[in-house]
């Protein structure tokens, strides 16, 4: 065989080899994460998916290389889907030990919320965590919430149970309730919504509870298992995010506080 042919050979052999390599070097990473409807943490809005945390969550990891792939479902469906492997992950979800069973986190939070007292601006009751203060009144929160035990276990005081923080501030408005137990960013939002900043006081100096919000990581995760750094490097990613003032963008975007 000539050196013309071996020539060839060998060119048609690497080429060959560059061909099946190739989807390997371009496959793009992905994951997938789950999420409810909870403004304006996550949501959905005229078929676009945002929030605070959803943009946290997106950024962090596309600043990573992957794909994000978001599954808007009601949080049973969407904690479910994440927990059997259907999807990586789930956010935004508080740390409760029911969960590390079948979840990992991040050390990083992607923001941290807080429970907190609001008051109509002209009976804002100071309380100490005794709770002494708040004896006789009647307290409004949302039912299905997980708040401290010793809130849940008071005797000094009524709780009053609605579907959500909105239905809450609509009580105190109408003076039905004293004051709500309400998450201060999604508060924020509400009462900015419905011009109702002039009406309510909330309550800085005792939280009810601070709670930092995370990406769950679903131990069943595909994308884990393929890249097992995959939340070392999410932390670390996004702590960088918070260092260089993103994360505060993306809070200021929409026109939101929250405690640091």
């Amino acid at each position: 065989m000539n050196k013309h042919k071996i020539g060839l050979w060998v060119g048609m052999a690497i080429a060959v080899f560059l061909i099946t390599i190739k989807p390997a070097i371009s496959e793009t990473k992905q994951v997938s994460l789950t999420f409810m409807q909870w403004p304006p943490f996550e949501y959905v809005e005229n078929g676009v998916p945002q929030g605070i945390d959803l943009e946290i969550a997106k950024t962090t990891l596309e600043k990573m290389g992957f794909k994000v792939n978001l599954i808007n479902y009601p949080w049973k469906r969407a904690y479910n889907a994440a927990k059997h492997g259907e999807a990586d992950g789930i956010f935004s979800m508080g740390k409760r030990p029911e969960r590390e069973i079948d979840f990992i986190y991040p050390s990083e939070p992607l923001i941290i919320s807080g429970w907190y007292l609001y008051f109509p601006k002209d009976k804002v009751v100071p309380f100490e965590k005794d709770f002494k203060a708040l004896k006789n009144l009647r307290i409004g929160m949302c039912d299905g919430y997980i708040f401290p035990k010793a809130f849940m276990e008071s005797d000094l005081f009524e709780r009053d149970k609605s579907k959500d923080d909105l239905q809450n501030l609509k009580k105190l408005r109408g003076g039905r309730v004293d004051a709500i137990v309400g998450d201060n960013i999604n508060c924020q939002l509400l009462i900015k919504k419905h011009a109702m900043a002039d009406l309510f006081k909330m309550y800085e100096k005792t939280p009810i509870d601070i709670i930092p919000m995370y990406v769950g990581f679903s131990k069943k995760s595909k994308a884990l298992a393929q890249y097992p750094n995959l939340i070392k490097d999410f932390s670390e990613t996004l702590k960088g995010l918070k260092k260089s003032g993103e994360v505060d963008k993306i809070a200021k975007k929409y026109g939101i506080t929250y405690p640091k």
